[in-house]
């Protein structure tokens, strides 16, 4: 199997979508591209557990999860293509820190004051590293797209 992945390089929280416009981008989707149902994975006493979902229900969904981290796929229609793939979106508080293989580690993700931002969670939904949004000490907003990374 093969496995290809799309990653989008963060801009600062200034930017988040709103409920009504992620739901209105996987439903139009869906007329065209992406296939039904698709899943979202909830985590409970720090396991991971994915549950049916159908386009149709998203707004009231993602309105349910608002305050949550969100992780969600939705399958390619069969018409478009013939193989395992999915859109997954993911949402959260905080930076998930997704690395590729050719991406190395460490990242300099401490605030201006010095104080370390980033942090691996006991249970995620994600399976990664985070990044915090702001500062728990001086709060200041951390901007990911300023962090130098280095591919091999």
């Amino acid at each position: 199997m093969v496995e290809y992945k799309h990653f989008l390089i963060p801009v600062p929280r200034s930017f988040v979508p709103r409920i009504e416009t992620m739901s209105a981008f996987v439903i139009n989707a869906s007329k065209v591209w992406l296939g039904d149902p698709g899943w979202i994975a909830k985590m409970k006493d720090k396991k991971m557990s994915r549950e049916p979902i159908s386009q149709t229900r998203l707004p009231e969904v993602l309105n349910e999860f608002k305050n949550c981290d969100i992780r969600m796929a939705f399958p390619l229609a069969a018409h478009v293509m013939r193989r395992d793939i999915s859109l997954e979106i993911h949402l959260a508080g905080d930076y998930i820190c997704h690395l590729s293989e050719t991406m190395e580690w460490p990242l300099i993700t401490s605030c201006k004051c010095g104080h370390e931002l980033d942090y691996y969670p006991d249970a995620d939904i994600f399976l990664a590293r985070r990044i915090l949004s702001s500062c728990p000490r001086c709060g200041n907003f951390f901007d990911p797209s300023e962090i130098p990374a280095i591919y091999t």
